[in-house]
């Protein structure tokens, strides 16, 4: 199987600044840097809830487990949150909607309301 190609740094910048000249720039900047530095797929970035990522306090995990009904493996696994990722995470924190823990964490664009893939 082929190696995926990984993002030239003229190429992230291209859609860091794609997705600050959006309508949901901190949304769409987050799912991002979560797809770029953790790793996640579209269907677990979809899964993710706001206590996957944040503690009860509100602070930013240092790292946080994928359930299997999460993942495209069906495997638990625990992804770390880097440094870059923590701070778009804290910057993201300021724009959320919600805090519950068990409600979605990216808001929908098309329906206006949360959404959560199970």
């Amino acid at each position: 199987m082929a190696q995926a190609q990984t993002l030239t740094a003229v190429q992230l910048r291209r859609c860091l600044k794609w997705c600050k000249m959006r309508r949901h720039s901190a949304r769409d900047t987050t799912i991002f840097y979560v797809s770029y530095y953790a790793g996640l797929r579209a269907k677990e970035i979809a899964a993710l809830t706001v206590g996957n990522l944040f503690d009860e306090a509100g602070a930013v995990r240092e790292q946080f487990v994928l359930d299997a009904n999460q993942t495209k493996g069906a495997k638990t696994r625990t992804v770390w949150i880097n440094a870059k990722l923590r701070r778009q995470l804290e910057q993201f924190r300021k724009h959320s909607l919600s805090t519950h823990p068990t409600d979605a964490l990216f808001q929908s664009q098309k329906v206006g309301h949360l959404v959560q893939i199970q």
